[in-house]
C-alpha cells in the first residue's frame, strides 16, 4: 500500500473508509436481494463520488474482477471486502495496486483501490 494514513481526519482516509463501506454496503445489499452467486460481466467497479484528495478532486475506486481460471462470488468478495476494512481500520488506509481474493486455496479474483483524478478544487 502507498501513501497510508491512520488520522481520521486525513481526507484519504476519510475516502477510503466510506468507499468500502459504501462497496461493503452494496455487495451485501446485492445478495440480500438476490442472493449469492458468481458476479455478472466478470468484475465490478464501484465509486462513491468526488472527494478531495490532497487538494484535487478525485475518485477514489474499488475495482473487482473473475481470476482468469476461476470466478469470484459476491460472498466471498463481501469477505474480502470486509477484511480490508478491518485491516485497514488497524493499520492504516491506503492505495491497494492489485490484491488476489482466494476461496480456500483458490484464487478466484483480484482487486484494486486506487484514485482518479478529476480537477483541482
Amino acid at each position: 500500500m502507498s501513501s497510508q494514513t491512520t488520522n481520521t481526519s486525513d481526507p484519504l482516509y476519510i475516502a477510503l473508509s466510506q468507499l468500502l463501506l459504501y462497496t461493503y454496503g452494496n455487495i451485501t445489499a446485492h445478495i440480500k436481494a438476490s442472493g449469492d452467486g458468481v458476479m455478472n460481466k466478470g468484475g465490478a467497479v464501484w465509486n462513491p463520488g468526488p472527494v478531495d484528495v490532497t487538494g484535487e478532486s478525485a475518485q477514489v475506486v474499488f475495482a473487482s474482477q473473475n481470476a482468469p481460471s476461476n470466478k469470484i462470488t459476491w460472498g466471498v468478495l463481501g469477505a474480502a471486502v470486509g477484511a480490508l476494512i478491518n485491516y485497514m481500520g488497524t493499520y492504516g488506509y491506503g492505495m491497494v495496486g492489485y490484491l488476489e481474493v482466494y476461496d480456500g486455496k483458490n484464487e478466484v479474483g483480484t482487486g484494486s483501490i486506487f484514485a482518479n483524478n478529476i480537477a483541482p478544487t
